[in-house]
């Protein structure tokens, strides 16, 4: 498990009482969202072992022991890390292994292995390799090149979901410097001018140490990369002088093929460009035509569907640079491992779901395919605009009530705006109390004085002329306060907009995903809310990613063509079987283009609410469409 799960667990037990998330932030330095997410990890390990109220989690600790050994405790019999050991076991053999070896090797019996097998085949067949079984021995066939990448996504699996880190690469490389292998990419890189974030300069390392470890055992790649212009390129260059301190530090032979797929993976996670030299003027010029072209329509249908503004210029230039690179990785199938796939699927589904969008128009305009961890990297890129016009959206608007006294209004404004400059805006400042009568677009009066007029609708918060620190947690409080009753009369606006009480349904059973998808497309067609090729639209959807997660799947399209907005709910005792997932809980949504802001005030409100076990355990046992809104508007 996580250390970070282990560091909540440790927290809570430490706390006898209720405890918010925003205290357990505080105390852990997690953000909210990632909180929730550990959370619903903790109880997936231990059911019920955190509790959830209005109040705020509590930790039954009686249970809490039980997580952390089950965190520590070796591989599980039947288990996944079993079949991932037997698949690294026998990619890194010379030769084939006894099927008693592995037996006795692992303590488990002859039929226990057998039973595996099916599994590793699966495992492995997405990398285009074979399960070889003759008599009692088994080997792994297929290209070097696969193996290679079978071991990094191994690898990365058994980092949890947590960011890979040169400690986790030493552990599983124990011969090999690692922190070697790092000093001299960065020392080659700032001799060559090259750039690279964190999360490529690991996957590099990570690919250079299986590389050296596989040359030591003599397996050779013979693959050649399908960029037969590297000996031309600057990333050449770079690989070469890499490959010649590779061959001295460790005593291997770094044959071309080795070098060109190097030199590959540079020019596909790296840049020889600093950002900062690049502007709005010489952006075109820098990733060329075709990539600006395809930056330019991606940013327009962001914007187009779901209203937001990806032209600053800062964020233009790092997601120019990243599709550009993108570009080369999927061309010759180099897709980056994302350690935080998973996490970002539960945790900020408005973004990945943006993101999903932005991946299938990339397809659409040049026939290449995204996986999801390409996906979560987009997604990264999102998070931070976004993150910033929400701030913007969600700030409260309030009127400073202060009679002038030499400059006090203006000192207190600025006093006000150091301390909440992005939690507030300041619409005006009033002197004079009659004034307040005409004011009718303010969330929050703040006056220094007592109001006389008793018929003010607006909240009114008394605060000191000076501000005290006692003042700073009162207007902090209130601003949550006021945030939270807005976002749940808009949630319960919208909830009643677009569900009608006829499409709550409860116990409707379905062989598996598709029977759910044709079902419930052929009720929405029915009702008049889509046309036939809705049923289409939303199994696409579904091949780009799927839409389930935990016990919860939420099927929609990306066009936001229906004819009416709406919400089909399907509450069902027997789980459905959806991809890898087991559903209980069915929300299928259409989207007319004139309502497309519902989609990102909804969506992502329904999913942070059913990411919460307690949550989503009341939400299943509603049996009326009139309790199924209350609990999801009081958990907003």
């Amino acid at each position: 498990m996580k250390s970070k799960v282990l560091k909540l667990v440790k927290v809570l037990t430490d706390h006898d009482d209720w405890i918010t998330a925003n205290q357990l932030s505080a105390k852990t330095e997690f953000s909210v969202r990632s909180i929730k997410s550990y959370i619903g990890e903790i109880n997936a390990i231990e059911p019920q072992t955190i509790l959830s109220s209005q109040s705020g989690y509590k930790i039954d600790k009686s249970k809490s022991e039980i997580v952390i050994n089950k965190a520590d405790s070796p591989i599980s019999q039947g288990s996944l890390e079993r079949v991932n050991h037997l698949i690294t076991r026998l990619i890194k053999s010379k030769s084939s292994i006894d099927i008693y070896d592995l037996s006795d090797e692992l303590y488990v019996s002859l039929s226990t292995i057998k039973s595996d097998l099916p599994k590793i085949r699966s495992r492995i067949q997405p990398f285009n390799l074979e399960l070889i079984h003759v008599s009692d021995t088994l080997q792994i066939s297929g290209l070097e090149k696969n193996k290679r990448k079978m071991l990094s996504s191994l690898l990365y699996e058994e980092s949890n979901e947590s960011f890979m880190n040169v400690e986790a690469i030493q552990d599983a490389f124990l011969g090999i410097d690692v922190d070697y292998i790092k000093t001299i990419i960065l020392d080659t890189f700032k001799d060559y001018h090259i750039f690279i974030n964190d999360f490529s300069l690991i996957s590099l390392i990570l690919h250079i140490s299986i590389a050296v470890d596989r040359i030591r055992n003599n397996a050779e790649n013979v693959s050649a990369p399908n960029d037969v212009n590297l000996h031309n390129a600057h990333a050449y260059l770079v690989a070469d002088t890499l490959a010649k301190k590779l061959e001295s530090q460790f005593n291997i032979i770094y044959k071309p093929n080795e070098t060109d797929d190097l030199a590959l993976l540079i020019a596909s996670c790296a840049t020889t460009l600093d950002y900062r030299t690049i502007s709005a003027s010489n952006l075109e010029e820098v990733i060329g035509k075709e990539t600006f072209e395809l930056v330019t329509k991606l940013i327009q249908e962001v914007n187009a569907y779901y209203y937001i503004n990806l032209n600053d210029g800062d964020f233009l230039t790092r997601f120019s640079l990243h599709i550009k690179n993108l570009l080369v990785r999927s061309r010759n199938n180099l897709y980056s491992k994302n350690p935080l796939t998973n996490s970002i699927k539960r945790t900020c589904p408005l973004l990945y779901e943006t993101a999903v969008a932005l991946a299938k128009n990339i397809h659409e305009y040049t026939d290449i395919s995204i996986n999801d961890d390409e996906i979560a990297y987009i997604a990264f890129h999102l998070g931070g605009a976004i993150e910033t016009q929400r701030n913007l959206e969600d700030r409260v608007n309030c009127i400073l009530y202060c009679p002038t006294y030499y400059n006090t209004d203006e000192r207190l404004t600025e006093s006000l705006m150091r301390h909440f400059n992005e939690q507030i805006n300041i619409i005006n400042i009033i002197t004079n109390e009659n004034d307040l009568k005409r004011i009718s677009n303010a969330d929050l009066i703040l006056s220094t004085i007592p109001l006389f007029n008793k018929s003010i609708k607006i909240p009114i918060l008394a605060i000191s002329l000076f501000i005290s620190q006692k003042d700073i947690n009162t207007i902090f409080l209130k601003i949550d306060t006021i945030k939270k009753e807005k976002k749940r009369i808009i949630f319960l606006s919208h909830l009643h907009k677009i569900i009608n009480p006829l499409m709550f349904r409860r116990n409707l059973v379905f062989q598996n995903e598709n029977d759910a998808i044709e079902t419930m497309c052929q009720v929405l067609v029915k009702e008049g809310y889509v046309s036939e090729s809705f049923v289409d639209e939303i199994k696409d959807r579904e091949r780009m990613s799927t839409t389930a997660f935990n016990n919860l799947a939420i099927p929609h399209c990306m066009k936001m063509n229906a004819k009416k907005t709406g919400m089909f709910v399907i509450i069902n005792e027997k789980p459905t079987p959806w991809g890898n997932n087991q559903v209980n809980l069915i929300l299928m949504l259409s989207i007319n283009r004139n309502d497309r802001n519902l989609f990102n005030e909804v969506f992502e409100n329904l999913t942070m609410i059913l990411t919460e076990p307690e949550a989503m355990k009341e939400v299943l046992n509603c049996k009326t469409y009139d309790e199924f809104i209350q609990v999801l508007v009081e958990r907003v």
